[in-house]
């Protein structure tokens, strides 16, 4: 519509430019009329002017219009005067009509140099303008581009001040852009410097431990792809080396239906994570534990269980078992087995061990070992002495860069060394009262045949008493002689019933209480030589001479006690002695009085020399030697009683000395 009404406008006014020419020429025909019989003829000039002002209106088409109507106008003036014929006309219109047509192409040509040069003034003026209008949007376009830059990087500088300001793990990844950033926190929860950050994408993923990998590139193209939030639980590397537990979150931004960035938060959860599955690992060892009472081959299992949570080796070691628990790499488990012998921790001090760097021992330091933790495996303090030295000792050490044990650690090796201690303690008492068993069953059967041995020739002698009688009875004179061996026999036979029925009397007062005393002012010295007198007879039967030197020696002592220990110590000095002579001495040294009984028997082994003084105990074989095991356990507690010592020499082959110490008392 726009175009055809600028294409009628211009045809208006060619309309008009048109009939202005044809109004010229008439005016000039007019003017040339009017001023004929002044010019004398010469009508062509006006006729020209039209001409060119038709030209200069309108161009070369309105020009030739103005020319041929002015031709036409001249030829009707030029017929019209009196004294011209029709061909005089020829000449001036054909040299009117050359002049016209000159005149109209040199006012064409200058027409069209001027509008030519309007139109390049006016085309150079608009490329001007146009030029200053692009200039000035494309300033206005890059100042607020630049605006916008500046407020993103505000923005941005912000964003980043708020991640690094929370007391959380934040993460930003951009995933236009192919730019990763972490915040301070989860930088220092890694160990990491801003420098070591990563700053990609691939960079972040590296991070992830190998095996977590493909699984959180996997959690993370469904997250993207999904715009569901993100929830996943990963292993991160620590800057030591050693990865970390994290549990991360996060949600994508989309634009378009495509993902362009994706943020979130990571908590470290590796102290949680750590200490489930170290209760999941008392909980698992208290069961092994509990399903045997063999703890020496259980010992081994813990030590594995333990391995990787609680170090890269572990080792267990327990008093009277040769079996170790060990577990892990070789090197650090030698190393702590070396360091265990040595340190005073290991056993000694009944205390948790804990050291890493420079606070580790040179050995421990030189094998590698870049954490050690070890925990005593002591009895339980409710029936052990406090200040006993632990029975043995649970160790775990990392190596090379790997993590360091913490509080958490501490407290769960302190868990399971007490769980370890209880099986242990458990597992001894079984095997004690085992031993009670078979010990009780083998008292009982030598209790039975000791009480036999008296009795068997009491009744036999109390038959041939009854025969003696008989024939007594029946006439015979009565034999005196055979008649009094008789009877001293049966009363030897007698006392001696009566002394095992004694000693055992005492040994069950004995363990149901202490000694009761009934002190008496007397000379030891006496007691002594009394007591020895009274076991010639015994000392005679084994084949052994007694050598006896006393000094006298008085103080407040029970009688009948120190007779007791006495009378054990020579007994059995008879009974091992295999013959050869008995010492006895006694004297005082440091205001005590020292007795001696030794002999030159079969001896007494070393890892048997405590072991003798216990109920129910001895040294060699009940088939061999009689005996109900309980002389030595009566004396040393009688002596007990009386605040004083029993010690044992024995050079194993060549006889037994005993040594009792008694204080003595005004």
């Amino acid at each position: 519509m726009e175009l055809q009404g600028t294409r009628g406008e211009i045809g208006d006014r060619g309309a008009i430019v048109w009939i202005l020419s044809a109004l010229i020429a008439s005016l000039a025909a007019g003017v040339s009329f009017a001023l004929a019989p002044l010019l004398q003829g010469a009508v062509f000039p006006f006729f020209l002017l039209a001409v060119a002002f038709a030209a200069w209106l309108g161009g070369r088409g309105p020009a030739l219009f103005s020319l041929l109507c002015s031709m036409l106008f001249a030829a009707q003036l030029v017929r019209a005067a009196p004294d011209r014929t029709p061909g005089q006309l020829v000449g001036p219109l054909l040299a009117f009509g050359l002049a016209g047509l000159g005149t109209t192409e040199l006012i064409v040509q200058q027409r069209r140099r001027r509008l030519a040069e309007s139109e390049a003034a006016a085309s150079g003026a608009e490329a001007d303008r146009l030029r200053q209008m692009v200039e000035k949007a494309a300033a206005l376009e890059i100042r607020q581009q630049r605006a916008a830059m500046e407020t993103i990087r505000r923005n941005e500088e912000r964003f980043r001040m708020v991640l690094d300001a929370a007391d959380a793990g934040l993460w930003d990844v951009d995933l236009h852009a192919g730019t990763a950033y972490l915040n301070e926190r989860f930088l220092e929860s890694l160990g990491y410097r801003r420098e070591q950050a990563p700053r990609t994408p691939a960079d972040l993923l590296e991070f992830v431990h190998p095996d977590d990998r493909q699984l959180a590139l996997q959690h993370l193209q469904a997250h993207l792809r999904d715009g569901t939030a993100s929830d996943l639980d990963v292993r991160l590397r620590h800057a030591a080396g050693h990865h970390l537990d994290f549990h991360v979150r996060g949600k994508a931004v989309v634009a378009d239906g495509l993902p362009v960035r994706a943020a979130g938060t990571a908590t470290d959860v590796t102290v949680q994570r750590r200490a489930a599955a170290s209760l999941e690992l008392v909980a698992e060892v208290s069961r092994r534990l509990a399903a045997s009472l063999e703890l020496d081959s259980q010992l081994g299992e813990v030590a594995a269980l333990c391995v990787p949570l609680l170090g890269d080796a572990a080792l267990v070691e327990i008093e009277g078992i040769p079996e170790q628990g060990a577990a892990g790499d070789p090197a650090l488990v030698d190393a702590l087995r070396a360091c265990g012998r040595s340190e005073s921790w290991a056993r000694a001090e009944r205390r948790t061990f804990l050291a890493r760097g420079d606070a580790l021992p040179p050995q421990l330091r030189a094998a590698g070992v870049a954490s050690v933790l070890c925990a005593p495996i002591a009895p339980l303090h409710l029936v052990a002495d406090p200040s006993a030295p632990a029975m043995g000792w649970l160790g775990f050490a990392f190596g090379g860069q790997g993590r360091h044990h913490d509080a958490t650690d501490r407290m769960r090796a302190g868990d399971l060394a007490d769980r370890i201690a209880l099986v242990a303690a458990r597992g001894r008492a079984w095997s004690e009262a085992q031993a009670a068993i078979r010990l009780r069953d083998d008292f009982l059967s030598i209790a039975s045949h000791e009480l036999l041995t008296p009795l068997t020739p009491l009744q036999t002698r109390m038959q041939l008493l009854r025969r003696q009688l008989r024939e007594v009875e029946r006439g015979a004179p009565l034999d005196a002689a055979r008649l009094g061996a008789l009877i001293d026999g049966s009363e030897l036979h007698l006392k001696r019933f009566a002394t095992l029925v004694r000693t055992l009397l005492d040994a069950s007062r004995l363990t149901e209480s202490r000694v009761e005393l009934a002190a008496e002012r007397l000379d030891l010295a006496a007691l002594v030589r009394e007591v020895v007198e009274r076991m010639q007879p015994e000392s005679q039967r084994s084949g052994s001479t007694i050598a006896l030197h006393t000094v006298p020696v008085p103080g407040r002592w029970d009688r009948v006690r120190l007779e007791q220990v006495v009378t054990n110590l020579l007994s059995n000095a008879f009974k091992y002695g295999e013959g050869r002579p008995v010492d006895v001495e006694l004297f005082t040294e440091d205001h005590k009085a020292v007795l001696l009984v030794r002999d030159r028997g079969i001896g007494v082994a070393p890892e048997d020399r405590q072991r003798i003084f216990g109920r129910f105990e001895r040294a060699v074989s009940a088939r061999h030697f009689g005996g109900l095991g309980l002389g030595l356990y009566l004396v040393q507690q009688i002596v007990a009683a009386h605040d004083g010592v029993v010690l044992l020499e024995s050079g194993g082959g060549s006889g037994t000395t005993f040594r009792v110490e008694l204080p003595v008392t005004a």
